[in-house]
């Protein structure tokens, strides 16, 4: 597929209302979409696509909770 439209898809799980942000991008770095939505409609989108490269981000390491601790053990 030398002559396929390359899309550029960054996705971002948070833990907000909408657990996904996702950005697009055309070979000549032209905004393709933005969005903040559940799973299945990234998903839907990323499918929808000729041809895409896709990264999704995450934390460097998993959540400890340590500002929760922390706040906890100032309420006590």
């Amino acid at each position: 597929m030398l002559f396929s439209h390359t899309s550029f898809i960054g996705i971002d799980p948070t833990a907000g209302r909408k657990p996904f942000t996702f950005a697009a991008l055309d070979a000549e770095c032209r905004l393709l979409a933005l969005d903040g939505c559940e799973l299945e409609e990234v998903l839907a989108f990323v499918g929808g696509q000729e041809a895409a490269t896709v990264a999704v981000n995450a934390p460097s390491a998993p959540n400890l909770g340590l500002v929760k601790k922390k706040l906890e053990a100032q309420s006590l």
